[in-house]
C-alpha cells in the first residue's frame, strides 16, 4: 500500500517537494500514478481511467512540471520498492 511507502519517509517527501517546488497534491497524484503502474499493473483495467484523468489534471494544473513530477515520483517509488 502506498501509505506504507510514505509513512517512514515523510521528511524525505517534504524535502523533495520543497527542493523541486512541487505542489503537495500534484506530487501525491504523481506518486499514485507511478505506484499503480509499478505494483498494480495486473489490475490496470480497474484503474486506467482514473490514471488518465489524473494525468489530464496534472497537465492542466501543472503543465510546466508534470513530467518532472512523474520522474521524481518514479525515482522515489522505485527506490522504496527496491
Amino acid at each position: 500500500m502506498i501509505s506504507n511507502l510514505t509513512s517512514n519517509s515523510l521528511l524525505f517527501l517534504i524535502i523533495e517537494l520543497k527542493k523541486h517546488g512541487f505542489d503537495e497534491t500534484a506530487f501525491a497524484t504523481a506518486l499514485a500514478i507511478v505506484y499503480f503502474n509499478e505494483k498494480l499493473n495486473e489490475l490496470k483495467e480497474s484503474w486506467e481511467l482514473v490514471e488518465g484523468k489524473a494525468k489530464k489534471w496534472l497537465t492542466k494544473q501543472f503543465p510546466d512540471v508534470k513530467d518532472s513530477l512523474l520522474t521524481v515520483a518514479n525515482t522515489w517509488i522505485k527506490d522504496k520498492l527496491a
